[in-house]
């Protein structure tokens, strides 16, 4: 009794460890093509898919500007010569990430150890706020797994920015922890990491970001209408500290802001013509009732018909 006990208390304390090993055996078990790119660079043979080339090309060379003390979204002329292009639209910003990589390992083999890597962080991240929102060990970990390995993901592969789904929990962890904490350590960090994960969600995935910010209005609308008093103390609570994240979050945006300003004095904003197609191309609720090849439950009508 005594030594299950001693067990038990050992479990606990070191719970959290034994937690990250069975993320990390579980991504090595989905993810094992990424990391074997570190045994073997299949871009030495080609064998590239979907768009991972041309994604490959662009987080280059935000890397080569960072790397020569430029902007990293400054102008490339290797393509449209004599014009040029930016890459403030191009959802690059795991270029960023190669400052780490690229010294020891290809473009290629860089972006496949981040896609891993992604989605094991996406899994932590998504466990410690379920955590912190209360909700218990057992049923965290199976929901960090399930969102670190959500079947959105797998039809989009050859799309690999969508993979930086750990944008969402990190940066709804760090706004609740800079909410909740009392202590000032922890709200000057959740500042800078509030500021830090809303502005890389805009440099990773431009439908990301426009998710995180829909998401932050409909949070705010429903709090000034149905908790309008916590609200109002939150904000007077923690003015000083949202002013910070602000702060942070104008000098992350700068080198962004400053390359988007130089393309609008060149050449303008693109103009689109009614809705753009937002209405034809978006999915719509038949989707989950129509058989599809990607449906779980209903792959096998679709393939049937």
């Amino acid at each position: 009794m005594e030594l299950m006990e001693k067990l038990y208390r050992t479990g606990q304390k070191y719970y959290f460890f034994l937690i990250l090993g069975a993320f990390f055996l579980v991504n090595i078990l989905f993810m094992h093509s990424f990391w074997r790119e570190l045994f073997f660079d299949n871009s030495k043979i080609g064998a590239r898919y979907g768009e991972v080339f041309v994604a490959e090309w662009a987080m280059d060379k935000v890397y080569e500007n960072i790397i020569l003390g430029r902007n990293p979204f400054a102008q490339s002329d290797s393509v449209l010569y004599p014009f040029g292009t930016d890459f403030t639209t191009t959802d690059s910003g795991n270029g960023f990430f190669f400052v780490l990589l690229r010294p020891f390992l290809s473009t290629h083999q860089s972006l496949a150890v981040i896609v891993a890597s992604g989605l094991f962080f996406a899994s932590i991240g998504m466990y410690l706020l379920l955590r912190k929102l209360g909700v218990s060990k057992l049923v965290s970990f199976p929901m960090g797994l399930a969102f670190g390995y959500m079947t959105f993901l797998m039809p989009r592969m050859g799309h690999l920015n969508y993979t930086s789904t750990y944008v969402f929990p990190w940066f709804f962890l760090s706004a609740l922890s800079l909410i909740t904490c009392n202590k000032v350590k922890v709200k000057l960090l959740s500042s800078f990491s509030t500021a830090l994960f809303f502005v890389l969600t805009l440099y990773l995935n431009l439908y990301y970001f426009v998710m995180l910010v829909l998401s932050l209005f409909f949070f705010f609308i429903y709090y000034l209408f149905f908790q309008r008093k916590l609200l109002f103390s939150t904000i007077e609570r923690n003015w000083h500290y949202f002013g910070l994240t602000i702060f942070f979050t104008g000098c992350f945006l700068y080198p962004w802001l400053v390359t988007l300003y130089e393309t609008y004095l060149f050449e303008g904003f693109p103009k689109t013509e009614g809705w753009g197609g937002a209405i034809g191309f978006s999915s719509d609720l038949f989707g989950y009732f129509i058989p599809s090849s990607y449906s779980y439950f209903l792959k096998g009508i679709a393939d049937f018909i």
